[in-house]
Order: structure tokens, then sequence, then C-alpha cells
């Protein structure tokens, strides 16, 4: 859980403060977590997500314009949040980030995401590998192995982008 809310501060971060572009490296530390970090891994990263801010700066109200790349990556951002906030007990400021960016992907996309199944599987199907990573007396290595291949099957990222054109919709289109 800590591992969790330290990912969503640290995607927070860069646009509370105005930053200028980061990327930000999804990592396995050695103990077997998740880190999210602005350095390169030690070894393969799992995601490279780069982070771009979403005002030039709090005296300059002119926005940053948002390409089609970088609003399927902010709905991308959103729907693991989603899965998240859904599956887990966040802070409140967590929950104000992922309202603010929904507002961001209607306003300056034109989109909306619907909830989705999906992210909630995945947040629980990566919760469960965490903790069974954390936890050496309670490693099956068999149940270890079905939840992550279960976990890359159902999660993969052409699984989450089939999910996310199922859910990602044009402001005011109806289904």
């Amino acid at each position: 859980m800590r591992t969790l809310i330290l990912a969503l501060l640290l995607l927070t971060l860069p646009l509370a403060a105005g930053a200028a572009e980061k990327t930000l490296y999804k990592c396995r530390a050695v103990d077997g977590s998740l880190a999210f970090q602005e350095t390169p891994c030690d070894g393969q990263p799992l995601e490279v997500i780069p982070i771009t801010p979403e005002a030039r700066s709090a005296g300059d109200a002119t926005e940053v314009a948002l390409d089609t790349a970088g609003c399927r990556d902010l709905a991308k951002v959103i729907w693991r949040l989603d899965g998240a906030t859904a599956t887990f007990d966040v802070s409140a400021d967590a929950k104000r980030e992922l309202t603010q960016r929904r507002a961001t992907l209607r306003d300056r996309c034109g989109l909306t995401l619907d909830p989705s199944p999906l992210a909630v599987d995945c947040a629980l199907l990566a919760e469960a590998l965490r903790l069974r990573r954390g936890d050496a007396s309670a490693i099956d290595e068999a149940a270890h192995a079905r939840i992550a291949t279960q976990h890359g099957e159902r999660c993969s990222d052409a699984a989450i982008g089939a999910d996310l054109d199922r859910a990602l919709r044009r402001v005011g289109a109806s289904r």
C-alpha cells in the first residue's frame, strides 16, 4: 500500500511543481516491490512514463496543448489511478488528483473515460504479486506463477490499450 501511495505522490509532484517535462521510471526494487523514480533503473525499466506539465506556471494561464498521444497517455494514467482508487483506501489528495486529471482529459482532450472492471482487476493482481514478493514465508511458487501469468495476460499493454479503446469516448458522444 505504501508503494501505491508513493507512486501516486510521485506522479503528482511534477505537475504540482509546474516543472519542465520529466521522465518517470517504473522499476523493480531489490526487495521485489515497485519503485517509481526520476533516474533510470539499474536494470531494464518495467515502464518509462513521460510526465508533461499541465500549465506553464501559476502566473501564466497559457496551457500546454495535449496532442493525441498525450491525451492517450493521460487516459492510461487515469485508468491506472481509477483501478487503484476503486480497489484501495487512498487519500483524499489522490482522489482529488484523479478528479483533476479527469477534468483535464475532458476539457483539453474532449474525452471521458468510463470505469473499467479490468483496471480494478489489474490493481488487485499487481497488489497480490507485490504482497507475495514481500512476504517470503507466504511464497508458494505455483500460486505466485499463476498470479504472475494471469497478470501478464490480463494486464498487458495490448489488453490495457484495448480496454482504453472501449472506455474512451468523446465528450457528448453516446454509446
